[in-house]
């Protein structure tokens, strides 16, 4: 039973147990990251939207771990489409390589509060030589359509072949 001010998880379990001396939880054991990732069924009877990104080249958190979780709580949500995964081409660990200037905040809020679902988001690299490309919603990726300047966004569609 979680304590005063605290927020239990869907499984009713405390995700702000405090670390105490040699690793164990104040209040008893710390529960490892397997144990406190807990569905996000909840967020069917909410209404909460969530927007995940991952980087492709990440080294500490893999592309398909995050899309494991993720397609792991789609079954909590059969009605609700709640969740976009996006993967980011080369990019590390929240940065580092890759198309890494993009806007995900704008779309989040535009399918929380107008009901657009986010689709391509336009994705640039800090110096821009590389030109613009979408990132897309999991399965799709960015693909060129074959004719145009290939640095323009434009010139380019999500795709899920």
């Amino acid at each position: 039973m979680p304590g005063p001010g605290r927020t239990p998880l869907a499984r009713g379990r405390d995700h702000r147990r405090q670390t105490g001396p040699g690793g164990a939880g104040r209040d008893g054991p710390l529960w490892s990251d397997h144990q406190i990732q807990d569905s996000l069924g909840p967020a069917r009877t909410l209404r909460i939207e969530g927007v995940f990104y991952n980087g492709a080249s990440d080294a500490w958190f893999s592309l398909y771990d995050t899309l494991d979780y993720v397609q792991w709580n789609k079954p909590a949500n059969p009605d609700f489409d709640s969740s976009r995964l996006y993967s980011v081409p080369s990019m590390g660990h929240c940065e580092g390589g890759g198309l890494e200037r993009f806007d995900l905040l704008t779309a989040l809020v535009d399918w929380v509060e107008k009901g657009a679902a986010p689709g391509g988001v336009v994705a640039t690299d800090w110096t821009h030589r590389a030109g613009a490309r979408p990132l897309c919603p999991w399965p799709q990726y960015g693909r060129y359509k074959g004719t145009g300047d290939p640095t323009d966004v434009a010139n380019f569609e999500c795709r899920s072949d």
